[in-house]
């Protein structure tokens, strides 16, 4: 078990189990490696026991630190420094887009579009035409004739108020793998710096996926390139789109090693 004391960078090993500990909470993770990066994955937020066995070391390290900042649920030792309370994720849920979700889309769609997130505008056209296709294209079993891939969608969602949504592609085609790519994602503006995004991942890497995967971002966003080179996807090249004169950065995420939880 490796136990974090933020700032202090002390490290208590003690299996391949890790503790990180951010007072009064304590989340248990599994330590799993993604490329060349030892990464963990949250299994289970808890009480921080007082007095635990070894408590007083502990407490003479957090002492130190009594500030709480925002969590992702997965963390390369280089990022210990954005440890939250990680307390701020036990209400949120990962949810497979459906029909109950036809009530809490707009809002998500209007704060993307106003962020210049333009693809949830037909949300905001005809809400019941939007979801009812995500639906159903979570049901192909084959490219349309459009060339548009099978797609499941699932929204972060807490208190009634989607956070982040990601798609998950299946099948192949050359747009995805040059372009595209097989996963993409949104967090909602308001949401931000609380490790939606890495959530999401994280959650599709371990439930959905069965494969090494690509997926890209726009060269221009800085935000989503933080995000995939913090969940530890290998940067493979950069591909150009003459209709839109956008570049896009394409990374591979190694899946092999994540434990499904």
């Amino acid at each position: 078990m490796q136990i974090f004391s933020y700032r202090s960078s002390v490290y208590f090993y003690i299996s391949q189990y890790v503790a990180l500990i951010q007072n009064p909470v304590l989340a248990i993770a599994c330590r799993f490696k993604s490329g060349l990066r030892y990464q963990y994955l949250i299994l289970k937020v808890l009480p921080y026991p007082p007095k635990s066995k070894g408590s007083e070391q502990l407490d003479r390290h957090l002492a130190r630190d009594q500030t709480a900042l925002p969590s992702p649920l997965i963390l390369a030792p280089p990022f210990c420094k954005q440890l939250a309370a990680f307390g701020r994720h036990k209400k949120i849920i990962i949810e497979k887009a459906s029909e109950k979700h036809k009530l809490l889309i707009t809002d998500f769609a209007r704060a993307c579009i106003a962020d210049s997130t333009e693809n949830y505008q037909r949300a905001l056209n005809d809400v019941n035409e939007y979801m009812d296709f995500l639906i159903a294209r979570s049901e192909w079993k084959e490219e349309s004739p459009e060339g548009w891939l099978p797609s499941t969608t699932y929204y972060a969602v807490e208190n009634n108020e989607i956070l982040g949504a990601i798609r998950v592609r299946r099948g192949r085609n050359k747009i995805a793998d040059k372009l595209i790519g097989y996963i993409g994602f949104e967090t909602k503006p308001s949401a931000r710096r609380r490790g939606i995004a890495t959530r999401l991942l994280a959650w599709v890497a371990a439930n959905v996926l069965t494969a090494d995967t690509i997926i890209t971002c726009e060269e221009s966003n800085s935000a989503s390139k933080k995000v995939l080179e913090k969940f530890g996807a290998t940067y493979l090249d950069k591909s150009h789109d003459e209709n839109s004169q956008t570049n896009y950065l394409r990374y591979k995420l190694q899946i092999k090693g994540v434990r499904t939880v």
